[in-house]
């Protein structure tokens, strides 16, 4: 299932204490795109052609408070 380390971790992480958890992707990655969205990161931040022409670093965010 896709996703599930990731929803794993942040549990784990907010139990610990954690406010928030910050992931990054690229822009030519849009299968790890939508799975962020699908379990409720939102884009902070875009870095344009940061990791060369046409490819952008994104930045996701979620609270887990």
């Amino acid at each position: 299932m896709p996703g599930c380390w990731t929803r794993a971790l942040a549990k784990k992480l907010g139990r610990d204490g954690m406010i928030h958890v910050n992931v990054t992707t690229w822009s030519t990655n849009p299968g790890a795109y939508r799975m962020y969205q699908q379990l409720g990161y939102v884009v902070s931040k875009t870095l344009k052609d940061h990791r060369g022409p046409g490819v952008d670093t994104i930045y996701f965010r979620k609270s887990l408070k």
